[in-house]
């Protein structure tokens, strides 16, 4: 599982459970202030820090859920979803993107 795991850590980093909104926001290209209104609102898991607002840190889980959940697409368009992530890859991993499939 760890080789899987590491092949997409540039997606969603697997290796950390929790998230800056900085970061988050990068993933899902919104805003700063979208991703803290998204957790202020209960629709991201926070833990926040007891100094201010930009010590919250976002959960990897419900991250991932958000975005399940708000998903618009076809299950069908996920072939071209890989294929335009797929390019994005180094060779390595492509290698071991083509290692898992043909297992």
């Amino acid at each position: 599982m760890q080789a899987e795991q590491t092949a997409f850590e540039f997606l969603i980093p697997y290796s950390r459970e929790l998230l800056r909104p900085d970061e988050v926001a990068d993933i899902i290209r919104f805003d700063r202030d979208t991703v803290y209104a998204l957790a202020e609102g209960g629709k991201l898991e926070v833990h926040q820090g007891e100094v201010a607002r930009s010590h919250i840190r976002i959960t990897r889980r419900s991250l991932l859920l958000w975005l399940a959940r708000t998903a618009r697409y076809q299950p069908d368009d996920i072939v071209q979803t890989l294929h335009h992530q797929a390019r994005k890859l180094n060779p390595a991993q492509r290698a071991e993107l083509v290692k898992l499939l043909t297992a």
